[in-house]
């Protein structure tokens, strides 16, 4: 089992892989909820690294605007964002 700890906004995540999931000829699409941190993101495509299968892209069904501006800074990323909200927009529940 290949296995990473990270730090989220508030608190701490991991995640786990079995070892024989992925190959040095996989490729892999990395697809995550919400972008806020880039923390699950991030440890997501450490994991695939560690693997040795090529992260194709990365893709977010919404994400935070802040954290957007920084990586549309790089136009050629394979970063990809189904519909973006400012943090202004986000409600949480009480």
């Amino acid at each position: 089992m290949h296995s990473i700890s990270y730090d989220l906004e508030y608190g701490s995540a991991g995640l786990e892989v079995h070892v024989d999931v992925l190959t040095a000829d996989d490729r892999v699409l990395v697809i995550d909820d919400v972008l806020a941190t880039g923390g699950t993101a991030a440890a997501s495509c450490h994991l695939i690294d560690k693997m040795g299968a090529e992260i194709a892209a990365c893709a977010f069904d919404v994400e935070l605007d802040t954290l957007a501006r920084i990586l549309h800074e790089n136009a050629d990323n394979g970063v990809y964002f189904i519909k973006s909200v400012s943090e202004s927009q986000v409600r949480l529940a009480p």
